[in-house]
Formats: structure tokens, sequence, C-alpha cells
């Protein structure tokens, strides 16, 4: 996966890659914000001729753990999968641009889905703008199924407000999970909480010889992030810590295309 442009769509901004690297706010609205504005956004030459990837934060593509109780066939396994996922969505199936990936466990899935009419108006808008936009997904998923250097690790990605542990395989994932940060009322996160209650224990229960890789893709927590590799390694996990620096688009393209991963 290389196009032109990447662009990366957060609820209060959106970057791009091309040129340089840029990077405008965005009205505060509940996201996913309306296509229009992140395309009103962007510079005309990041996007003009370009082959545009777009990247959201994973939580908006709600991940949702489907546990069939028996095998489809094959033909049938798509609409099965929609029938189990459609009372979890908070819009209606039919509005669901849903894609699926295998689980370990038998009969296991994860689902990842956006809603129809925002996808389509980002592709058409930005071909009215002179791009063709050839992908739409999760910042964390893509990054998992597109690095190879990550497959058979656990994975710990930290996000805005929230991370995700996955161990990606090459038909899906080990386990997949997103959960969001425990922020105090102060606004301060509680690391502490989440060394102990959220992290630490699932890598603990692999055992301390699997290997484990982190990153951090929100600047503003790089210090926590430390904190928390630290609280790790006293406890017996040593994790791979990406070298990665400057804005999470920069983080994204040195872990995807250079060596950020150890």
């Amino acid at each position: 996966m290389k196009p032109d442009s990447l662009i990366y769509i957060t609820a209060s901004s959106c970057e791009g890659a091309r040129d340089g690297g840029w990077s405008r706010p965005l009205a505060a609205v509940e996201p996913p914000p309306p296509p229009a504005d992140v395309l009103a956004a962007a510079p005309s030459e990041a996007l003009a001729g370009a082959r545009l990837a777009a990247l959201a934060p994973d939580d908006w593509l709600h991940p949702l753990r489907i546990q069939l109780d028996r095998k489809p066939k094959t033909r049938e396994l798509p609409d099965f999968l929609r029938w189990n996922l459609k009372k979890f969505l908070p819009y209606p199936i039919d509005d669901a641009e849903t894609r699926f990936a295998p689980l370990a466990e038998p009969n296991a899935y994860i689902a990842f889905s956006l809603p129809k009419p925002w996808v389509q108006s980002l592709y058409q808008g930005a071909a009215e703008r002179g791009a063709r936009c050839g992908y739409i997904g999760g910042f964390g998923a893509t990054l998992l199924e597109n690095a190879a250097a990550l497959r058979g690790r656990l994975c710990l990605f930290l996000f805005g407000d929230f991370y995700l542990m996955a161990e990606p395989s090459g038909q899906g994932y080990e386990q997949f999970a997103a959960r969001r940060l425990p922020f105090g009322t102060d606004g301060e996160l509680d690391a502490t909480t989440l060394l102990e209650a959220d992290l630490a224990p699932p890598i603990e229960a692999r055992g301390a010889d699997r290997p484990v890789v982190a990153a951090c893709f929100e600047p503003a927590l790089d210090e926590v992030f430390a904190q928390l590799v630290e609280g790790l390694r006293a406890r017996g996990v040593s994790p791979a810590v990406a070298d990665v620096g400057g804005s999470a688009l920069d983080r994204f393209q040195a872990c995807l295309y250079g060596k950020g991963f150890p």
C-alpha cells in the first residue's frame, strides 16, 4: 500500500502526507466530520491528480467481535455476519460499509464498519477535487494488516483517546481489541489503571517470551507511553518500542514504509 497521498481524519483535524505534509483544523462536530469539510480543508496541491488513501481512528469503525454458533456456507458468510452485526451498530446495517477479518477462534470474526453515505461522499468529493480515493480504513488496522514486520507479534498502539491491542496473522488476527483510555475527570490519563487493569494482564497471559511491540501515535501521550513501557518492563515484559516522532501520520509512515519497528 503506497498511494500518492495519505490523509488522516480525526474529530478535530485532518493531516496529509503530500508535498512535505500539512495539517488543518476541523470544526468540532460529532465524528465522523462531513467529507466536504475534510476535503475543503485539504490544500489543492495535496489532492490534484492524487491516488488518495484516507485513514480514520479505528474506534470510528466500531470494531466488533462476532462469534457464530455454526459455520455457514462460504457464499452465505457475508450476509450471515451482517445479520449478526446489525443490532450493534448505531445506524442501519443497510447503511453500513463493512468488512470482516477472521479471528483465531473457530467461527469468530472482527467487523469494521463505516456509514456508507459518508464513505460514498468522501469518494465523490475527492473525485470532484481531482483525486481518486481508492481506500478508506482504520489507522491502526491498516498498519497492522500491511506491515509484515508485525505479524505474529502482539501490538500495543496508543492513539488520541483510545488504545488498540491486536496480533495480526497472515489471514486475519489472533486477537483484536480497541478500548477507550481511562481519562479522569481532570482530563489526565490514569496510567496506573491502564497498565494494571487493561494492558498487563493480557500481555502477561501470553507469556513473557512472546514478542510484543508498542508504539505511540499521539504526541501528547509520549510521556505517559514511556511510563507504560517502563511499567511493563518492571513486570518482566520487554516490548520492542517503535522509534518514531513527529505527527501521527509521520509516525504511521515511519512504521509502514520505513524502519520504525525494531
